[in-house]
């Protein structure tokens, strides 16, 4: 069996949130800011909202980061843009988000052109 290779410095955050169904348009809405300000940091290379398909409120930030884990924890997630957003949606969570961290591993890694083509072609 051969070993688990991580990829150094490289980290995908899932950050889950809990909101009523007819609170996610003003989650999203608020969203749009951070993500501006978060898309300037050179060591973000992807960054997505998904929401659940069978629970509406459900909502999933995911980011791919270029960065330590200590860069992450003791710099980025102490950045002035994400307080507005707290601001803006903390008390409309149903219960507390959830965030999880994961390491890259080598060689699991595939993206076909048209995963992003939707978001990229004019509509």
């Amino acid at each position: 069996m051969s070993s688990i290779t991580k990829i150094p410095d490289r980290h995908m955050i899932h950050v889950t949130l809990y909101f009523a169904p007819e609170n996610v348009p003003i989650a999203l809405e608020a969203c749009k800011a951070l993500f501006e300000e978060a898309w300037k940091e050179p060591q973000l290379d992807f960054c997505q909202v998904v929401q659940h398909v069978d629970e509406p409120g459900i909502i999933r930030i995911q980011e791919a980061w270029n960065a330590s884990r200590k860069y992450l924890d003791e710099v980025q997630l102490h950045k002035s843009y994400y307080a507005p957003y707290l601001e803006a949606t903390q008390h409309l969570w149903l219960r507390p988000r959830e965030i999880q961290i994961f390491e890259r591993i080598s060689g699991w890694t595939s993206i076909k052109p048209s995963f992003a083509q939707d978001e990229l072609e004019p509509q």
